[in-house]
């Protein structure tokens, strides 16, 4: 049998995990790979970019699974915001919408992947590894005392 080619995503898993005999490779995403971090216990996961809600998402609902999986692991995700091919203001609301604190580390605008400004202001932002450090540390423990 020929491997096969897969492009996973958290919601498929553990159908390839029980259906798939020969695993060659594995298309590899944030969303799948943070969420199998959080699961093995990683606290802190840096990436290039995130996804977010593409132009027209909201026509067309296609908001990268990214996303959700922002909301849903409890872990500091390191990146260059997201990819400034999407619309960065809707990807700014959903997260927001979702809960996901988002802190610009030496910035105060929302990176755009290839670029360190977009014109889109943060609320969070820190100068400092230990200012990060002391919202990561207070986050932790309100996130846990719910």
């Amino acid at each position: 049998m020929a491997p096969q080619l897969l492009r996973l995503l958290v919601r498929s898993l553990s159908h390839t995990q029980t259906n798939v005999k020969f695993l060659f490779f594995i298309y590899k995403n944030f969303s799948l790979i943070a969420y199998i971090s959080w699961r093995c216990g990683i606290d802190v996961f840096a990436t290039g970019g995130i996804g977010g809600v593409h132009r027209d998402g909201h026509v067309t609902m296609d908001v990268s699974a990214d996303l959700t999986t922002l909301a849903q692991v409890n872990m500091a995700v390191v990146c260059a915001g997201a990819k400034s091919i999407l619309d960065l203001p809707r990807t700014l609301e959903y997260l927001e919408t979702m809960g996901v604190n988002v802190v610009g580390y030496q910035t105060k605008e929302f990176p755009s992947f290839f670029t360190r400004t977009s014109g889109l202001p943060l609320q969070c932002c820190v100068d400092t590894p230990q200012e990060l450090a002391q919202i990561l540390c207070a986050w932790s423990f309100s996130i846990l005392s719910f």
